[in-house]
């Protein structure tokens, strides 16, 4: 939970790998680290032919499964190699792959420790669904990833599905990039012409039905003959929202709301002065941090009125907000929203109850250590909302005297020749005395000491009450009409 004064608070997970790994799969002597929160069975759709060899990660919308990974890669067996290349050339007949357990984000395109191999059963027919084993342990090689997205949970529509191109002579396999919710995953292969683009093509998309080979053809201006048929098509995993309970990430002990004493680096260094608010939920997190002598203005316009010193003191604020995922002694948070913007890389800490109402955390790579104790705020109720009318996402976290706000969007960010709030994410800290809400603290000075009278604000029994899919205008953003995605 260390924030580095120039970037974001929480790091942001999907693009980089984790410092603390799974245990080493390859033969060597390095350490057997601590496994992650990707660490898990990836099963994977593998293609191809005489052209190489392919492998879809089979993805979900949870941990440790919600990435979309493509791998160009061969078998380290030459002669497994060749005959299975034989097998599948020509063929739309599916094939899987079911490996050992790893790190699904070592096949980030920046892993610290990247997965180079892995051992394998490469199945005919689907390895969950009675299919058979061809080829069992066999060592899989990665030669290149071809593409890494890690997939948002949010319920999302789309009126267009856009497919990637995999290959680059006349054996080609279109593959559906997932980017709504509920979904579908489909691979599908056809027969490049001469001077083919390789370049991605979008088709209009029906709900997550099957599109039609033509629809294919007409966006590849290729005849419908040139698909050669589907590899690979599946909703089961991608299902939309069924209900309003988020997947409990955090054990409960974490449950509340969280204050820092102090935060002690291996530099030297030292803050015990600026104040730092973490709620945590059953699944969701929501952190602000405001720095001593943090200047208070009207708006956004007046920050360009101070001197630049001021201005630096605006910009080392930070906020986020997103999903907490706790395994055994180590911690992660995966912000969805960020001030001043979201950062590339992990965060992620070791930590250890002092007692129940005090936590030590340690940097895993002992940088840093924050000590934590624990506000009388009773149990919270979180949810997760989206803007009807944008990208922009929300949560709300009620307990009985405290509440937290955070809205905005994934790419939103702080910039110091922009001073647009729109273009920044809010994250706002109120509590409840004489009856009203009363924003305390929030990285948007002009919004503090704003009231809400407590009969116009939702409380935890209420909020309890909604249910996925509804529609909520809240007195804290009550120009969006937002929908209910899921609580924790």
């Amino acid at each position: 939970m260390m924030r580095l004064a120039s970037a974001a608070r929480r790091r942001a997970v999907g693009v980089l790998a984790m410092l603390a790994a799974l245990p080493v799969l390859a033969a060597g002597a390095a350490p057997v680290l601590p496994a992650g929160p990707t660490y898990g069975e990836h099963g994977m759709a593998l293609f191809g032919g005489s052209g190489g060899l392919y492998a879809s990660h089979l993805p979900m919308f949870h941990a440790p499964h919600d990435y979309q990974v493509i791998l160009q890669l061969h078998v380290a067996d030459p002669a497994v190699d060749a005959a299975l290349r034989k097998r599948l050339n020509g063929k739309t007949a599916l094939w899987t792959i079911a490996p050992e357990k790893f790190e699904l984000d070592r096949l980030a395109p920046y892993a610290a420790r990247p997965l180079k191999r892995f051992k394998a059963d490469l199945v005919l027919g689907h390895f969950e669904q009675s299919g058979k084993t061809q080829y069992a342990s066999a060592t899989v090689v990665v030669d290149k990833v071809l593409m890494f997205r890690q997939l948002s949970p949010a319920q999302k529509t789309s009126a267009s599905a856009r497919y990637a191109q995999v290959g680059s002579g006349r054996q080609r396999f279109l593959v559906k990039e997932i980017d709504s919710r509920p979904d579908y995953d489909h691979i599908v292969a056809y027969d490049a012409g001469a001077g083919a683009s390789n370049e991605a093509i979008t088709i209009a998309k029906q709900g997550v039905q099957q599109p039609d080979d033509s629809a294919l053809a007409a966006a590849l201006q290729a005849p419908r003959t040139a698909i050669r048929g589907t590899v690979y098509f599946s909703t089961e995993d991608l299902q939309g929202m069924t209900n309003t309970t988020a997947e409990r990430t955090v054990p409960p002990e974490y449950e509340g709301l969280w204050r820092r004493q102090g935060i002690w680096r291996s530099n030297g260094k030292s803050d015990t002065t600026t104040p730092v608010w973490w709620f945590q939920s059953s699944s969701f997190h929501f952190d602000l941090r405001i720095p001593a002598g943090r200047p208070v203005v009207a708006d956004a316009a007046a920050l360009a009125q101070l001197p630049a010193e001021q201005r630096a003191i605006f910009t080392r604020q930070s906020g986020f907000a997103g999903v907490t995922i706790v395994k055994d002694q180590r911690a992660e948070w995966r912000p969805a929203i960020a001030f001043p913007a979201i950062s590339d890389e992990i965060d992620a800490a070791t930590m250890r109850f002092r007692d129940p109402d005090h936590i030590r955390e340690d940097g895993l790579d002992h940088s840093y250590y924050e000590e934590w104790y624990r506000e009388p705020s009773g149990p919270l109720h979180a949810c997760r909302l989206q803007d009807t009318a944008s990208d922009a996402i929300a949560y709300l976290l009620i307990g009985e005297q405290w509440m937290a706000w955070a809205s905005g969007r994934a790419g939103n960010a702080y910039a110091a020749g922009a001073l647009d709030a729109e273009q920044w994410s809010e994250f706002s800290v109120l509590q409840q005395s004489e009856g009203s809400w009363r924003i305390t603290a929030s990285n948007f000075p002009w919004r503090e000491n704003t009231t809400f009278d407590h009969q116009q604000m939702p409380n935890r029994a209420t909020a309890a009450q909604w249910q996925a899919g509804t529609l909520l205008t809240l007195p804290l953003a009550p120009a969006k009409q937002w929908r209910l995605l899921d609580c924790a």
